[in-house]
């Protein structure tokens, strides 16, 4: 009797396999990807971790300060290289842009296909980076274009496992740092024949508030770093600190029109003064607290405590001594209090004194502080003294700045002097 057996194969594929193969060309094939950068959100107890430059109230990131920590992202981040896959979809010349009633819509997207382990939120920033003819990345690295994840679609098959990860981004939300960084052009043998830099401080109406004359000269405009155009050679103190403070409230003041017997002045809280000397209202000032400068830029690391070599230098009024500059950074936290007759009166020099000083920090490093940043406002109140109720407005800044000690070396420590009969 004739018996037939059929035999059960599974012929489909391995997605997980297909895409190691075709895509990465784990398989010894082409390999069909390319590298990028994945700008990762920094987590702490699940929670973004954001940085220091982000505002209390807006929740952004001073980006006018240009902070070297976060780019402007308001969040701390990591970046890594890995492998993908990207098309660009409707990317036909009619498909790009589409007519509807209210006028034309782009629609251009580009898609990013990752391998299924890969980790990326929503939260995150995928950097295409320059490669050459090759599709090697170029070295120096340079970042041509980032993109923002604005869907996130993982595909499944196999008992619900994920096979492959894509990520699809608009085109017209990127950012693309050639065309951005074409408006900063410039003769680069033009620019390093300048005999001199002029620095023109704008304030935020885009008024030319100061300029500052300097004989630095610059290779790169892009390395641009404000202490090379310090004014001064005089390391910054508290007490030059307060007069600049003074200096910066009455200049205020005199630029608004206020005449000078009507100034708000800066004075010292201790010791106590008549308000009546002052008028309706006055500013005070003291310090919170001051302390060795932490390691790490939150302030919750080792405190320095002691000084570190500076530099070396030689005075000419001490031909055989070399002089050791050490310095150690010093973090402080100074209040400045709003005192008034009546409640609005402060609340509104409380918000005037705070946007002047974080509005002018330049001011301060300028004058040699390091990092100098609003902490914070402190509970309002009001005190009765000598029949008269005084409404008050602490408000709290963080300053850093570095101090400077000198030790002196002889050179020539013992001469030898052999006297000998001939």
């Amino acid at each position: 009797m004739f018996k037939r057996t059929f035999h059960v194969v599974n012929r489909e594929k391995d997605l997980r396999r297909t895409f190691d193969d075709f895509i990465l060309g784990k398989s010894g094939g082409i390999k069909h990807a390319h590298k990028v950068l994945i700008r990762r959100a920094r987590l702490k107890d699940d929670k973004i971790l954001k940085c220091k430059c982000v505002d209390f109230l807006t929740d952004e990131s001073a980006t006018e300060t240009s902070c070297n920590y976060c780019l402007g992202e308001k969040y701390i981040w990591d970046e890594e290289f890995t492998e993908c896959y990207s098309m660009l979809k409707d990317s036909t010349l009619s498909s790009k842009i589409r007519k509807r009633e209210f006028g034309e819509l782009r629609v251009s997207y580009r898609t990013f296909y990752f391998r299924y382990d890969t980790k990326i939120d929503y939260n995150d920033k995928i950097i295409m980076m320059k490669l050459d003819l090759e599709g090697k990345v170029m070295i120096p690295y340079k970042r041509e274009v980032i993109y923002r994840p604005e869907t996130i679609q993982v595909y499944r098959s196999d008992f619900g496992r994920v096979e492959y990860i894509a990520v699809h981004c608009r085109e017209d939300q990127a950012i693309r740092l050639e065309k951005w960084m074409s408006r900063f052009q410039y003769d680069e043998q033009e620019f390093q024949n300048a005999q001199e830099v002029i620095l023109n401080i704008i304030d935020q109406e885009g008024n030319l508030t100061d300029r500052i004359f300097t004989n630095v000269v610059l290779k790169n405009p892009y390395e641009l770093k404000i202490n090379d155009f310090l004014p001064n050679t005089i390391p910054l103190t508290l007490n030059d600190f307060f007069s600049t403070c003074s200096n910066l409230i009455t200049d205020s003041q005199l630029k608004s029109g206020i005449i000078e017997n009507k100034l708000v002045k800066l004075v010292e809280e201790y010791p106590p003064i008549s308000m009546a000397e002052y008028g309706d209202e006055v500013i005070t000032y003291k310090v919170v607290s001051r302390r060795p400068g932490m390691m790490n830029r939150d302030a919750t690391g080792r405190p320095v405590r002691k000084s570190t070599y500076s530099y070396e230098t030689q005075i000419v009024d001490e031909p055989n001594k070399n002089i050791f500059v050490e310095s150690r950074p010093v973090d402080h936290i100074v209040e400045f209090t709003c005192w008034a007759k009546t409640n609005k009166l402060a609340n509104s020099r409380a918000i005037w004194l705070e946007k002047l000083l974080v509005n002018n920090s330049y001011v301060f490093e300028i004058k040699g502080a390091e990092r100098f940043f609003w902490e914070e406002r402190t509970a309002d109140g009001f005190e009765d003294i000598e029949n008269q109720r005084l409404y008050y407005r602490p408000i709290r800044f963080f300053l850093r700045f570095r101090e400077f000690d000198m030790k002196a070396y002889s050179i020539i420590r013992q001469f030898n002097i052999n006297v000998s009969k001939a």
